[in-house]
């Protein structure tokens, strides 16, 4: 963790604490906004922090990963923009094009079984973006917000555009948080545990696609479908997917791509939690996917655990048969 908060890119130390400060500053904006009915009463309520605390870091380990690396997560709840993060949420869900997401592993499986057999043909390959929500470059993703509300959309917003990029900084360059007893500033990227990270990760994502999409065929690439940071690629045989993971690298110096390529004995990718098998010219074959760090274990009925969380635990078990041919 400390490896993490020493990177001077995306960390900075703090000497004293600017909780209050932030939550006045952004209470007066808010104000200001609502006395000029640029926002809602309900936008404001939802928005408008009280008592705020700083956020708390933490490492959650990925222990399927080779050395157990650590996902840096904020615990945000109680924090100054936390609210704010949730209300711009609601104004910006609309910017995403859901259709070219992977919205879950059983769509993900539909598709598949809709590819034309030619497709078959085609080598597999899973590009990988490196710790995509700390690499996020906070500045660009901020002015692709700004110019699909106020320049592409028919009917813009009724917060002014110098307003609105006031409150996307509030919540996301304005993060702050406690380590080990120390106060850091999230300088650039977006941190994970924040209700806005997900879709600003999205909306970079989907706007880098847009950008380089057309350069794909030249590449090699047939296929691209995207879950967040994880790809599954057909690309084409006589091209190394080693140079199209650079190339892709190329495109956005923020962001770094790994590949895996499909296993040349068995035909065989893993994507998800799905085992995608190509049978060349036939077609693909999928099946669950389970990590080796998977235990099989389950929270047991009788523990003190809310029942909704395990009747969830069964529906996966169950839902999970949709995966397999």
């Amino acid at each position: 963790m400390y490896a993490i908060v020493n990177d001077s890119s995306k960390f900075k130390r703090l000497s004293t604490d600017p909780t209050v400060a932030r939550e006045q500053n952004l209470i007066k904006l808010l104000n200001r906004l609502l006395k000029e009915k640029s926002i809602t009463e309900q936008f404001f309520k939802m928005s408008c922090p009280k008592g705020s605390n700083p956020g708390r870091l933490y490492g959650l380990p990925k222990i399927h990963k080779d050395n157990i690396p650590l996902r840096p997560v904020l615990s945000a709840i109680g924090t100054f923009n936390y609210g704010l993060g949730k209300a711009l949420t609601n104004i910006l869900s609309d910017i995403i094009e859901k259709e070219k997401m992977v919205r879950d592993p059983f769509s993900f499986v539909e598709e598949l079984k809709t590819l034309p057999k030619s497709f078959s043909n085609y080598k597999m390959v899973s590009f990988d973006i490196s710790s995509l929500y700390t690499n996020v470059p906070l500045d660009e993703t901020i002015e692709i917000i700004l110019k699909n509300l106020y320049e592409t959309r028919a009917t813009p917003p009724t917060i002014q555009r110098d307003d609105m990029k006031q409150l996307l900084i509030f919540a996301t360059k304005n993060t702050h948080f406690l380590f080990d007893n120390n106060l850091y500033d999230q300088v650039d990227g977006v941190s994970m545990g924040s209700p806005l990270a997900p879709l600003l990760a999205e909306i970079f994502l989907q706007d880098f696609e847009k950008k380089h999409s057309s350069t794909f065929t030249s590449m090699g690439i047939v296929y691209w479908k995207r879950y967040v940071d994880d790809t599954f690629v057909l690309i084409d045989s006589t091209f190394s997917a080693k140079d199209i993971c650079t190339k892709l690298s190329q495109f956005q110096k923020s962001i770094k791509f790994t590949c895996e390529e499909e296993a040349a004995n068995t035909n065989t990718l893993s994507f998800l939690n799905i085992l995608i098998q190509k049978q060349p010219g036939i077609g693909f074959a999928t099946k669950v996917h389970r990590k080796e760090t998977f235990s099989g274990l389950i929270t047991q009925w009788s523990s003190f655990v809310p029942k909704a969380y395990k009747q969830h635990s069964l529906e996966s078990i169950s839902s999970s048969f949709n995966l397999m041919d």
